[in-house]
Protein backbone atom coordinates (compact mmCIF):
# COMPACT_ATOMS: atom_id res chain seq x y z
CA UNK A 1 0.00 0.00 0.00
CA UNK A 2 2.78 2.42 0.97
CA UNK A 3 4.61 1.57 -2.25
CA UNK A 4 1.48 2.40 -4.30
CA UNK A 5 1.10 5.73 -2.51
CA UNK A 6 4.72 6.60 -3.22
CA UNK A 7 4.28 5.66 -6.85
CA UNK A 8 1.11 7.75 -7.07
CA UNK A 9 2.83 10.71 -5.43
CA UNK A 10 5.80 10.31 -7.79
CA UNK A 11 3.51 10.33 -10.84
CA UNK A 12 1.69 13.41 -9.52
CA UNK A 13 4.98 15.22 -8.89
CA UNK A 14 6.30 14.37 -12.35
CA UNK A 15 3.05 15.53 -13.92
CA UNK A 16 3.13 18.79 -11.98
CA UNK A 17 6.74 19.45 -12.94
CA UNK A 18 6.00 18.65 -16.59
CA UNK A 19 3.08 21.10 -16.65
CA UNK A 20 5.07 23.74 -14.80
CA UNK A 21 8.07 23.41 -17.12
CA UNK A 22 5.75 23.40 -20.12
CA UNK A 23 4.18 26.67 -19.01
CA UNK A 24 7.61 28.22 -18.48
CA UNK A 25 8.65 27.17 -21.97
CA UNK A 26 5.45 28.65 -23.45
CA UNK A 27 6.01 31.93 -21.58
CA UNK A 28 9.63 32.04 -22.75
CA UNK A 29 8.63 31.40 -26.37
CA UNK A 30 5.92 34.09 -26.14
CA UNK A 31 8.42 36.66 -24.81
CA UNK A 32 10.94 35.77 -27.53
CA UNK A 33 8.35 36.05 -30.31
CA UNK A 34 6.67 39.30 -29.19
CA UNK A 35 9.78 40.89 -27.63
CA UNK A 36 8.35 44.38 -27.13
CA UNK A 37 11.63 45.83 -25.87
CA UNK A 38 13.84 44.13 -28.44
CA UNK A 39 15.93 42.11 -26.00
CA UNK A 40 16.14 39.15 -28.36
CA UNK A 41 15.63 40.90 -31.71
CA UNK A 42 17.52 44.14 -32.32
CA UNK A 43 15.35 44.92 -35.34
CA UNK A 44 12.16 45.41 -33.31
CA UNK A 45 10.76 46.86 -30.09
CA UNK A 46 12.17 49.60 -27.92
CA UNK A 47 15.81 48.97 -28.80
CA UNK A 48 14.90 49.45 -32.45
CA UNK A 49 12.99 52.62 -31.59
CA UNK A 50 15.82 54.05 -29.48
CA UNK A 51 18.37 53.29 -32.17
CA UNK A 52 16.30 55.11 -34.80
CA UNK A 53 15.74 58.13 -32.56
CA UNK A 54 19.48 58.39 -31.98
CA UNK A 55 19.99 58.20 -35.75
CA UNK A 56 17.74 61.23 -36.22
CA UNK A 57 14.55 59.42 -37.29
CA UNK A 58 11.01 59.79 -35.97
CA UNK A 59 9.17 56.85 -34.44
CA UNK A 60 5.39 56.39 -34.44
CA UNK A 61 3.39 54.21 -32.08
CA UNK A 62 2.38 53.93 -28.45
CA UNK A 63 5.26 53.01 -26.15
CA UNK A 64 2.92 52.07 -23.31
CA UNK A 65 3.71 53.10 -19.79
CA UNK A 66 6.44 50.62 -19.00
CA UNK A 67 8.01 50.98 -22.44
CA UNK A 68 8.16 54.72 -22.06
CA UNK A 69 10.41 54.33 -19.05
CA UNK A 70 12.63 51.70 -20.61
CA UNK A 71 13.17 53.98 -23.63
CA UNK A 72 14.87 56.53 -21.38
CA UNK A 73 17.44 53.99 -20.24
CA UNK A 74 18.19 52.84 -23.77
CA UNK A 75 18.66 56.39 -25.06
CA UNK A 76 20.96 57.42 -22.21
CA UNK A 77 23.10 54.30 -22.38
CA UNK A 78 23.47 54.33 -26.18
CA UNK A 79 24.17 58.04 -26.64
CA UNK A 80 27.95 58.58 -26.95
CA UNK A 81 28.25 62.27 -26.02
CA UNK A 82 27.40 64.69 -23.22
CA UNK A 83 24.03 66.40 -23.60
CA UNK A 84 23.86 70.18 -23.49
CA UNK A 85 20.40 70.04 -21.95
CA UNK A 86 17.58 67.68 -21.01
CA UNK A 87 14.09 68.25 -19.66
CA UNK A 88 12.45 66.09 -17.00
CA UNK A 89 8.73 66.34 -16.49
CA UNK A 90 5.32 64.77 -16.99
CA UNK A 91 2.93 64.56 -19.94
CA UNK A 92 2.61 68.35 -19.61
CA UNK A 93 6.14 68.78 -21.01
CA UNK A 94 6.23 65.86 -23.44
CA UNK A 95 5.70 68.21 -26.41
CA UNK A 96 8.68 70.39 -25.45
CA UNK A 97 11.07 70.39 -28.42
CA UNK A 98 14.72 71.13 -29.01
CA UNK A 99 13.85 74.03 -31.31
CA UNK A 100 12.13 75.85 -28.44
CA UNK A 101 15.56 76.61 -26.93
CA UNK A 102 17.83 79.21 -28.50
CA UNK A 103 21.29 78.10 -29.61
CA UNK A 104 20.53 74.68 -31.13
CA UNK A 105 21.60 72.66 -28.06
CA UNK A 106 22.22 68.91 -27.96
CA UNK A 107 18.92 68.21 -26.21
CA UNK A 108 16.66 65.33 -25.21
CA UNK A 109 13.19 65.29 -23.67
CA UNK A 110 12.96 62.69 -20.88
CA UNK A 111 9.43 63.64 -19.80
CA UNK A 112 7.27 60.70 -18.74
CA UNK A 113 3.54 60.22 -18.39
CA UNK A 114 2.67 60.95 -14.78
CA UNK A 115 6.29 61.85 -14.10
CA UNK A 116 7.28 63.16 -10.69
CA UNK A 117 10.18 63.44 -8.30
CA UNK A 118 11.00 59.71 -8.26
CA UNK A 119 11.24 59.76 -12.03
CA UNK A 120 13.51 62.81 -12.06
CA UNK A 121 15.86 60.93 -9.76
CA UNK A 122 15.62 57.74 -11.82
CA UNK A 123 16.65 59.51 -15.04
CA UNK A 124 19.47 61.41 -13.32
CA UNK A 125 20.57 58.06 -11.91
CA UNK A 126 20.98 56.81 -15.49
CA UNK A 127 23.36 59.65 -16.24
CA UNK A 128 25.14 59.07 -12.95
CA UNK A 129 25.66 55.43 -13.90
CA UNK A 130 27.07 56.54 -17.22
CA UNK A 131 29.40 59.00 -15.50
CA UNK A 132 28.45 62.03 -17.62
CA UNK A 133 25.76 64.51 -16.55
CA UNK A 134 23.98 66.93 -18.91
CA UNK A 135 25.21 70.53 -18.75
CA UNK A 136 21.68 71.81 -18.03
CA UNK A 137 18.70 70.02 -16.48
CA UNK A 138 15.26 71.60 -16.92
CA UNK A 139 12.77 70.40 -14.31
CA UNK A 140 9.13 70.63 -15.39
CA UNK A 141 7.13 71.39 -12.27
CA UNK A 142 3.55 70.24 -11.63
CA UNK A 143 1.71 71.34 -8.47
CA UNK A 144 0.64 67.77 -7.58
CA UNK A 145 4.18 66.41 -7.57
CA UNK A 146 4.33 67.86 -4.04
CA UNK A 147 1.30 65.85 -2.93
CA UNK A 148 2.19 62.45 -1.47
CA UNK A 149 -1.47 61.46 -1.92
CA UNK A 150 -1.72 62.19 -5.66
CA UNK A 151 -2.07 58.49 -6.53
CA UNK A 152 0.70 58.58 -9.14
CA UNK A 153 3.06 55.65 -8.73
CA UNK A 154 6.25 55.22 -10.67
CA UNK A 155 6.32 51.88 -12.53
CA UNK A 156 10.08 52.12 -12.88
CA UNK A 157 11.33 49.09 -10.99
CA UNK A 158 14.51 48.39 -12.95
CA UNK A 159 16.29 51.34 -11.36
CA UNK A 160 15.21 50.61 -7.82
CA UNK A 161 18.65 49.60 -6.52
CA UNK A 162 20.34 52.56 -8.15
CA UNK A 163 17.65 54.91 -6.93
CA UNK A 164 18.15 53.87 -3.32
CA UNK A 165 21.83 54.74 -3.49
CA UNK A 166 21.15 58.01 -5.25
CA UNK A 167 18.35 58.91 -2.85
CA UNK A 168 20.84 58.52 0.00
CA UNK A 169 23.25 60.87 -1.78
CA UNK A 170 20.52 63.42 -2.43
CA UNK A 171 19.26 63.33 1.14
CA UNK A 172 22.82 63.88 2.34
CA UNK A 173 23.41 66.69 -0.15
CA UNK A 174 23.96 70.11 1.31
CA UNK A 175 26.28 73.10 1.35
CA UNK A 176 29.87 72.18 2.16
CA UNK A 177 29.56 68.48 1.45
CA UNK A 178 31.77 66.88 -1.14
CA UNK A 179 30.18 65.43 -4.26
CA UNK A 180 30.36 61.66 -4.28
CA UNK A 181 32.24 59.99 -7.08
CA UNK A 182 30.76 57.83 -9.76
CA UNK A 183 29.25 54.64 -8.44
CA UNK A 184 29.68 51.28 -10.09
CA UNK A 185 26.25 50.19 -8.90
CA UNK A 186 24.63 51.42 -12.10
CA UNK A 187 26.86 49.27 -14.31
CA UNK A 188 26.27 46.18 -12.17
CA UNK A 189 22.55 46.80 -12.17
CA UNK A 190 22.52 47.08 -15.95
CA UNK A 191 24.00 43.64 -16.31
CA UNK A 192 21.66 42.04 -13.80
CA UNK A 193 18.35 43.63 -14.57
CA UNK A 194 18.38 43.13 -18.31
CA UNK A 195 19.95 39.73 -18.57
CA UNK A 196 18.36 38.01 -21.54
CA UNK A 197 17.70 34.79 -19.71
CA UNK A 198 15.89 36.37 -16.77
CA UNK A 199 13.59 38.23 -19.18
CA UNK A 200 12.49 34.93 -20.75
CA UNK A 201 10.26 34.20 -17.75
CA UNK A 202 9.91 37.71 -16.34
CA UNK A 203 6.24 38.26 -15.41
CA UNK A 204 6.39 42.04 -15.94
CA UNK A 205 7.88 41.56 -19.38
CA UNK A 206 5.22 38.97 -20.22
CA UNK A 207 2.44 41.39 -19.21
CA UNK A 208 4.07 44.16 -21.24
CA UNK A 209 4.26 41.91 -24.30
CA UNK A 210 0.64 40.83 -23.83
CA UNK A 211 -0.50 44.46 -23.76
CA UNK A 212 1.50 45.12 -26.92
CA UNK A 213 -0.09 42.13 -28.64
CA UNK A 214 -3.58 43.26 -27.63
CA UNK A 215 -3.04 46.80 -28.90
CA UNK A 216 -2.12 45.48 -32.33
CA UNK A 217 0.20 48.45 -32.93
CA UNK A 218 3.90 48.20 -33.52
CA UNK A 219 6.54 50.88 -33.21
CA UNK A 220 7.60 52.05 -36.65
CA UNK A 221 9.78 54.66 -38.30
CA UNK A 222 7.93 57.55 -39.97
CA UNK A 223 9.10 60.48 -42.07
CA UNK A 224 6.12 62.64 -41.15
CA UNK A 225 4.29 63.70 -38.00
CA UNK A 226 1.00 63.80 -39.91
CA UNK A 227 -0.21 60.42 -38.75
CA UNK A 228 -2.99 59.82 -36.25
CA UNK A 229 -0.79 58.26 -33.61
CA UNK A 230 1.84 59.12 -31.06
CA UNK A 231 4.93 60.32 -32.91
CA UNK A 232 8.25 60.84 -31.14
CA UNK A 233 10.84 63.16 -32.63
CA UNK A 234 14.61 62.43 -32.40
CA UNK A 235 14.84 64.90 -29.51
CA UNK A 236 12.44 62.72 -27.49
CA UNK A 237 9.51 65.14 -27.74
CA UNK A 238 6.07 63.74 -28.47
CA UNK A 239 3.22 64.56 -30.86
CA UNK A 240 -0.10 63.31 -29.51
CA UNK A 241 -2.82 61.59 -31.62
CA UNK A 242 -5.14 63.89 -33.57
CA UNK A 243 -7.95 63.94 -30.98
CA UNK A 244 -5.54 65.64 -28.55
CA UNK A 245 -3.21 67.34 -31.01
CA UNK A 246 -5.96 69.45 -32.59
CA UNK A 247 -8.41 69.75 -29.69
CA UNK A 248 -9.16 73.20 -28.29
CA UNK A 249 -10.74 73.67 -24.89
CA UNK A 250 -12.57 76.95 -25.48
CA UNK A 251 -15.74 76.56 -23.44
CA UNK A 252 -15.94 77.33 -19.77
CA UNK A 253 -16.00 74.33 -17.50
CA UNK A 254 -16.30 73.29 -13.87
CA UNK A 255 -13.46 72.92 -11.42
CA UNK A 256 -12.89 69.46 -12.90
CA UNK A 257 -10.81 71.22 -15.57
CA UNK A 258 -8.11 70.55 -13.00
CA UNK A 259 -6.94 66.92 -12.50
CA UNK A 260 -9.08 66.64 -9.38
CA UNK A 261 -7.80 63.28 -8.14
CA UNK A 262 -4.24 64.63 -7.91
CA UNK A 263 -5.39 67.04 -5.22
CA UNK A 264 -6.70 64.44 -2.77
CA UNK A 265 -5.71 65.41 0.80
CA UNK A 266 -3.35 68.03 -0.60
CA UNK A 267 -3.03 70.23 2.48
CA UNK A 268 0.72 70.72 2.63
CA UNK A 269 3.77 70.37 0.40
CA UNK A 270 5.77 67.14 0.52
CA UNK A 271 8.96 66.24 -1.37
CA UNK A 272 10.38 69.73 -0.84
CA UNK A 273 13.50 68.39 0.85
CA UNK A 274 13.96 65.92 -1.98
CA UNK A 275 13.78 68.64 -4.62
CA UNK A 276 16.19 70.87 -2.72
CA UNK A 277 18.60 67.96 -2.32
CA UNK A 278 18.38 67.20 -6.04
CA UNK A 279 19.19 70.82 -6.91
CA UNK A 280 22.24 70.78 -4.64
CA UNK A 281 23.28 67.36 -5.94
CA UNK A 282 23.24 68.58 -9.54
CA UNK A 283 24.85 71.94 -8.87
CA UNK A 284 27.75 70.28 -7.07
CA UNK A 285 28.39 68.33 -10.24
CA UNK A 286 28.48 71.45 -12.37
CA UNK A 287 24.95 71.04 -13.74
CA UNK A 288 22.86 74.12 -14.33
CA UNK A 289 19.28 73.70 -13.06
CA UNK A 290 16.24 75.41 -14.53
CA UNK A 291 12.69 75.28 -13.14
CA UNK A 292 9.93 75.33 -15.77
CA UNK A 293 6.35 76.08 -14.73
CA UNK A 294 4.04 75.20 -17.67
CA UNK A 295 0.86 77.27 -17.63
CA UNK A 296 -2.54 75.85 -16.72
CA UNK A 297 -5.72 76.44 -18.72
CA UNK A 298 -7.37 79.78 -17.83
CA UNK A 299 -10.40 77.96 -16.38
CA UNK A 300 -8.17 75.66 -14.34
CA UNK A 301 -6.08 78.54 -13.03
CA UNK A 302 -9.24 80.42 -12.08
CA UNK A 303 -10.13 77.40 -9.94
CA UNK A 304 -6.83 77.89 -8.11
CA UNK A 305 -7.84 81.45 -7.30
CA UNK A 306 -11.41 80.70 -6.22
CA UNK A 307 -11.59 77.10 -5.00
CA UNK A 308 -9.84 76.20 -1.70
CA UNK A 309 -9.20 72.68 -3.02
CA UNK A 310 -6.78 73.99 -5.65
CA UNK A 311 -5.37 77.14 -4.09
CA UNK A 312 -2.29 75.25 -2.92
CA UNK A 313 -1.14 75.54 -6.55
CA UNK A 314 -0.34 79.19 -5.81
CA UNK A 315 1.73 78.14 -2.79
CA UNK A 316 3.68 75.71 -4.97
CA UNK A 317 4.68 78.47 -7.38
CA UNK A 318 5.71 80.72 -4.50
CA UNK A 319 7.78 77.89 -3.03
CA UNK A 320 9.51 77.21 -6.36
CA UNK A 321 10.42 80.87 -6.82
CA UNK A 322 11.75 81.11 -3.27
CA UNK A 323 13.80 77.94 -3.75
CA UNK A 324 15.15 79.27 -7.04
CA UNK A 325 16.23 82.52 -5.39
CA UNK A 326 17.97 80.57 -2.63
CA UNK A 327 20.09 78.49 -5.02
CA UNK A 328 20.42 80.78 -8.01
CA UNK A 329 18.15 78.68 -10.22
CA UNK A 330 16.47 80.21 -13.28
CA UNK A 331 12.66 80.03 -13.35
CA UNK A 332 10.91 79.97 -16.73
CA UNK A 333 7.14 80.22 -17.09
CA UNK A 334 4.28 80.38 -14.63
CA UNK A 335 1.14 78.42 -13.82
CA UNK A 336 -0.72 81.67 -14.56
CA UNK A 337 -1.66 81.67 -18.28
CA UNK A 338 -2.46 85.39 -18.26
CA UNK A 339 1.24 86.29 -17.92
CA UNK A 340 1.78 85.02 -21.48
CA UNK A 341 -1.63 85.83 -22.91
CA UNK A 342 -2.63 82.20 -23.28
CA UNK A 343 -6.29 81.48 -24.09
CA UNK A 344 -8.52 78.43 -24.05
CA UNK A 345 -7.65 77.41 -27.61
CA UNK A 346 -4.01 77.07 -26.57
CA UNK A 347 -4.91 73.98 -24.48
CA UNK A 348 -6.52 70.63 -25.17
CA UNK A 349 -7.59 70.13 -21.55
CA UNK A 350 -7.26 71.80 -18.17
CA UNK A 351 -3.56 71.17 -17.68
CA UNK A 352 -2.11 70.18 -21.08
CA UNK A 353 -1.14 72.98 -23.41
CA UNK A 354 -0.32 72.93 -27.09
CA UNK A 355 3.17 73.73 -28.35
CA UNK A 356 2.77 77.49 -27.93
CA UNK A 357 2.30 77.04 -24.16
CA UNK A 358 5.69 75.34 -23.93
CA UNK A 359 7.49 77.41 -26.54
CA UNK A 360 6.58 81.01 -25.67
CA UNK A 361 8.07 81.12 -22.13
CA UNK A 362 11.46 80.05 -23.55
CA UNK A 363 11.64 82.70 -26.28
CA UNK A 364 13.86 84.90 -24.12
CA UNK A 365 15.75 82.08 -22.43
CA UNK A 366 19.28 81.24 -23.56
Amino acid sequence: MARKKRASYTRWLKGFLAIFLGLLILVALFNVLIDGVGIFHLSKGLKYAAQNLLEGKMVAGHFQRSGEWELQRLVVEQYPKQRDAIILGSSRTMAFRKRFINGNPDFFNHSLGGGGMEDFIAVIDLYRGKGVFPKTVILGIDPWMFNRNNGLKSPWRALESGQKEMLAEIKNAGPGREAAGKSEAGDAAKTDRFSRFTQLINLDYTVQNWELLRSGKKLRVTDTVNVNDFVREPDGSLHFPFHQRYAKMTKDGPASAMPDVYFNDFDSLSNTGLLEGLVVYLQKRGVRVVFFLPALHPFAYRSCLTNPRYEITLKVETYIRDLAAKYGVTVVGSFDPALYGFKGEDFFDGHHGHEIVLKKPFEEYK
